[in-house]
């Protein structure tokens, strides 16, 4: 079908009244994703979703022909439309980084430096590998001057040492989903982070609404820090629902239950949260992913993060052995578990420290370049 489709003349009359058919509501693109329960959804996204994405991000990181990005995420994850749609938008530049590239550290930074990237997009678990590595000290990118990441968290300990090493970049933590087409949280790093406590995500983008719920789909002020709530999101960038599947859309899109004068729909991400003290939105773990564990729950987000800060942790994740009752901590680095369990001992509550550790020589990732978390399962 490309093949007939490239090698026929175009028709002028047909593409006019093509395009004199298409309205804002429109369906954009359908895109499957699996998400953290392995089951397709196919999200529908509308034209509508893109203007006041690409306009925010135009406007918020001032981007013109002179923006260099470097494209690590696959074009078939959500994330690539924040290059596609803001080089279209505003006449930049982009170049494809391939798959082997972004595995190695020192391949990734003489790529940056070779096209004289200023912009890239990267997922922490990539920022880690460069910086585990020691190719920050011992390789440059002159060029860089904004890094965007998210996708999973970054931990506190390897964002320090990218500041460090480039103290003119600007660093931005990004939080989205498919369903928001992707960047809808961020975060500036403006600051050194506390390095036992999780980097926020912090405050919604200009053209979107992300608040906390709690069970009841009630918003939390941002006065109430520690209080843990679903993120939820409204405005122009929510997808129209998913494709063929009206149970599921109906599950998650819902009226706004704080607005009973007009349809106001309310996504329900199945991210849990708090808010700090400064008002930013901390992003803990998936809804999935909060266990009932000797009495007490358990986000397993805040045990990643306790680990994250130990010296000689250089990545890790936290499953539960649902038929066992083990939390169990998979983590990579020079770090023995001698030392491991006293040190989280000290950090965490009795009930929240591992049962078992299992030391990597490094963590699967996925096609994404995300922890991939369904490979450890199956370990467990």
């Amino acid at each position: 079908v490309y093949a007939e489709a490239s090698a026929a003349e175009p028709s002028e009359e047909a593409l006019a009244a093509a395009r004199a058919r298409i309205l804002y509501t429109d369906i954009m693109f359908v895109l499957f994703t699996s998400g953290s329960t392995g089951v397709p959804k196919g999200v529908t996204m509308q034209h509508r979703a893109a203007i006041p994405y690409a306009e925010w991000g135009s406007e918020k990181f001032a981007l013109d022909e002179h923006t260099v990005f470097a494209q690590q995420v696959p074009l078939y994850f959500v994330a690539s439309c924040f290059e596609i749609f803001h080089t279209l938008r505003n006449g930049c530049t982009t170049y494809l980084v391939s798959k082997e590239a972004f595995s190695f550290p020192a391949l990734l930074m003489n790529f940056l430096q070779e096209k004289k990237i200023n912009f890239v997009v990267l997922v922490p678990s990539v920022m880690c590998m460069v910086a585990n590595f020691g190719a920050l000290e011992e390789m440059r990118a002159d060029y860089l001057k904004t890094v965007i990441f998210g996708g999973e968290a970054m931990p506190a300990k390897q964002m320090n040492q990218w500041r460090r090493a480039y103290p003119d970049v600007d660093f931005y933590n990004i939080y989205g989903l498919t369903e928001t087409l992707d960047d809808s949280i961020y975060f500036y790093v403006d600051r050194d982070m506390d390095e036992t406590e999780p980097m926020p995500i912090g405050r919604s983008c200009e053209h979107m609404d992300f608040f906390l719920t709690d069970d009841d789909g009630r918003r939390i002020p941002t006065t109430e820090a520690g209080t843990i709530g679903e993120i939820c999101a409204r405005g122009p960038s929510l997808a129209a629902g998913y494709y063929k599947d009206p149970a599921m859309t109906a599950r998650v899109f819902v009226q706004d239950p704080e607005n009973d004068a007009y349809p106001d729909v309310v996504f329900h991400t199945g991210d849990l949260a708090r808010y700090n003290t400064r008002g930013e939105i901390v992003y803990i773990c998936r809804k999935d992913f909060q266990i009932k564990h000797m009495g007490n729950r358990i986000e397993l987000g805040e045990i990643e993060a306790a680990a994250s800060a130990l010296a000689g942790v250089e990545r890790c994740c936290c499953l539960y052995n649902g038929e066992r009752d083990l939390i169990v901590l998979f983590y990579a680095g020079e770090a023995e578990t001698g030392a491991v369990l006293p040190a989280l001992r000290h950090a965490l509550p009795d009930y929240m420290v591992p049962n078992r550790l299992c030391p990597m020589e490094e963590l699967p990732l996925n096609f994404n370049g995300k922890v991939d978390r369904a490979k450890l399962k199956e370990m467990l």
